[in-house]
């Protein structure tokens, strides 16, 4: 299982994608949620540090760097705004659909709040029948 967050314009590219027929063979499947970002407190990364190659093995100095912000899986940049994508892929074939664990990093977002949400941002529109004068 694999779980990715993403600013919401990665997102977007990555629903757009099919899945890789190969993936798809090997049974992989995938789901995607629109998710309000929020940074979960004790949010950071460990680093393990040593002068030689044991640090692969785990082995090591460890540090943990606290991080105040979410930064998306594909193009590295802080995730900004209100709505972010979500990513999990497993395979049906060896697991079942893994649990939600989108909610650590905000609240769930039906589609149908995420297309009201745009509208608001971009506004309204004029109707077609109006005439300009």
């Amino acid at each position: 299982m694999t779980r990715s967050l993403y600013c919401r314009d990665c997102g977007e590219l990555r629903k757009k994608a099919p899945l890789h027929p190969e993936d798809r063979a090997m049974g992989w499947t995938w789901r995607f949620n629109y998710v309000s970002p929020v940074v979960p407190e004790g949010h950071g990364i460990t680093m393990i540090t040593s002068d030689d190659d044991s640090a692969l093995d785990g082995v090591g100095k460890s540090q943990f760097i606290a991080m105040d912000s979410l930064l998306c899986d594909s193009c590295g940049e802080r995730i900004t705004g209100d709505i972010c994508v979500a990513r999990t892929m497993w395979r049906e074939s060896v697991e079942a659909e893994p649990r939600l664990w989108e909610n650590e990093y905000g609240h769930i977002l039906p589609p149908q709040a995420v297309a009201v949400a745009d509208a608001l941002k971009d506004g309204p529109k004029p109707k077609q029948h109006e005439t300009p004068y």
